[in-house]
């Protein structure tokens, strides 16, 4: 969940890998996998599924 967050929020693998003091492999791996999860292909796709499943909000 906190790797969709900071993705939502615009951070790339490496600034999310250097936050959570993760491999940027890491990261990237848990960003595949939540494409795979919500069926999209990219982060706009992410977002507007964390949105409507209500994992993250826009304020």
């Amino acid at each position: 969940m906190e790797i969709m967050v900071l993705i939502c929020q615009g951070l790339t693998s490496q600034e999310i890998s250097g936050r959570l003091h993760n491999s940027t492999k890491t990261v990237e791996t848990h960003r595949c996998n939540l494409f795979l999860k919500a069926g999209v292909r990219n982060v706009a796709g992410l977002i507007a599924w964390a949105v409507r499943n209500q994992y993250y909000s826009i304020n």
